[in-house]
């Protein structure tokens, strides 16, 4: 529109009299995009427009087209602030219903098998910590993994009581069962909106960097990113806390285990960044209240 104003113009030396009805329609269609930074790259650009436009064709007939954008940008930025408020409150609507699902979820799995209580929680904090070291996802996409990593045992509640909770060493056929956990997971929670994105995490944090894992036998990069992190943070949790059949580990036991299996069952460029992140773990780990009442972590908001 500027380069045809332009044009159209310049050397002629007729009055510059343009006016774009598209303009007024996209500046007040502005609220409808839910984002500042386009609002304001939009109504900054047709402002621009018609100042350098008139500046190029000497026309100050531009100041009645900059004051009606002023004013339409005005009503259009109320309106997006408005919008913006309404989908925020949706939004936490949203997240406290699903916070709640999960919070049952996880209350009636660990009532089920008493020794794991806290573990689904300390796996996705820990998750949580080490995805943050690594950068480069958006708030939303830590909130879906967290939620995720909070469920990833959830295919457990299928695994009857006498194996889950057995003293001694399984049977290759109990084993085999408890193998089926991270598939009965993944159905279970497949069309759940918030998870769908992370359901990676509960199918495949068994999976190995060797393909010697479950349920899939996956390789390498072939797992999923956000499951190869939750493996790591699982494996730790699962060392330094104590089980039916035995006693937590130290913690500084568990990380050598935990650099032991870079590149056999570890990402080798995860487990570099589990040893930047280790002191946080171990933070963590020492401030944890081991006998308080399971809730929510808050970290993701």
């Amino acid at each position: 529109s500027f380069i045809v104003d332009v044009i159209t113009y310049y050397g002629r030396g007729e009055d510059y009299s343009s006016g774009n009805v598209v303009e007024v329609f996209l500046i007040l269609s502005l609220p409808l995009f839910l984002n500042t930074r386009y609002f304001w790259l939009v109504s900054i650009g047709v402002a621009l427009k018609y100042i350098f436009t008139g500046y190029i064709l000497n026309a100050s007939f531009v100041i009645i087209p900059l004051i009606l954008i002023a004013i339409l940008s005005i009503m259009s930025f109320f309106l997006l602030t408005r919008f913006q408020g309404y989908v925020r409150s949706i939004s936490t609507l949203y997240d406290n219903q699903l916070e709640e699902i999960v919070k049952g979820v996880i209350a009636t799995l660990e009532l089920k098998d008493p020794y794991t209580r806290g573990h689904s929680e300390r796996v996705a904090s820990y998750a949580l910590l080490l995805a943050k070291e690594i950068g480069g996802f958006t708030k939303e996409e830590q909130k879906s993994f967290y939620y995720a990593c909070l469920l990833h045992d959830i295919g457990k509640v299928h695994i009857p009581d006498q194996i889950l909770m057995k003293p001694g060493k399984l049977t290759k056929e109990e084993f085999e069962i408890i193998k089926t956990h991270p598939v009965v997971g993944t159905d279970a929670v497949k069309n759940v909106e918030g998870i769908k994105d992370s359901i990676c995490v509960i199918r495949s944090h068994h999976e190995r960097w060797d393909g010697m894992g479950y349920p899939d036998q996956l390789k390498g990069k072939a797992i999923p990113l956000f499951a190869r992190v939750t493996a790591i943070a699982d494996a730790f949790d699962a060392m330094t806390s104590s089980r039916s059949y035995r006693a937590a580990m130290p913690v500084e036991e568990a990380f050598q285990r935990i650099i032991e299996g870079e590149g056999s069952q570890f990402d080798p460029m995860l487990v570099e960044e589990f040893k930047k992140v280790f002191p946080a773990w171990r933070k963590f780990h020492e401030k944890y209240p081991w006998t308080k009442k399971w809730e929510m972590y808050r970290e993701v908001e």
